[in-house]
């Protein structure tokens, strides 16, 4: 948590002060073609095409495309972050029925609920009466459990085929 806002904050301080970086690198380019209206002007015009512009426009656009990707990242972390929701509505579970029909499973307090989810609408098929259990406190956990159980017991009978070897 402390990631995320130590980077909203390096970002929006960054996106704070690109007006004085540009209005600092115009009084430069100002101050570049007095001095350079005073020389001969036909030696101080550069290709457009030579290395130095080239690198300069691939450098400026891996920085956007490395924008880019760094507030993909943050827009998908904070997707889950929600500081309104308190916990009494969960989604245990969903299945895919087609290409734009779903069935999920909704814990709401004690209540567990199956719902249709089409495009345009949500309608209620079963209140569960009987809660379906968990192997953990929400899927998430219950996956890795599950993983971290089978990964475990891999491991502890490639260690006991070495040892019989």
């Amino acid at each position: 948590m402390k990631f995320h806002k130590y980077l909203l904050s390096c970002l929006s301080s960054f996106l704070l002060l690109l007006p004085f970086q540009l209005i600092a690198a115009e009084e430069e380019k100002t101050t570049v073609t007095k001095a350079a209206s005073s020389l001969n002007s036909s030696s101080l015009n550069a290709d457009p095409m030579s290395g130095g512009y080239l690198m300069q426009l691939v450098i400026g656009l891996f920085i956007v495309l490395l924008c880019i990707v760094v507030l993909a990242w943050f827009a998908k972390k904070m997707k889950h972050f929600n500081p309104l929701a308190d916990g009494s509505l969960r989604v245990i579970g969903g299945l895919s029925m087609g290409s734009r029909e779903r069935v999920a499973l909704l814990q709401v307090g004690e209540q567990q609920l199956l719902i249709g989810i089409s495009p345009g609408r949500i309608n209620t098929l079963h209140v569960l009466d009987t809660p379906i259990e968990m192997a953990g406190k929400n899927t998430e956990q219950a996956a890795g459990n599950h993983f971290l159980d089978k990964f475990k017991t891999a491991m502890a009978d490639a260690n006991n085929a070495s040892e019989k070897k």
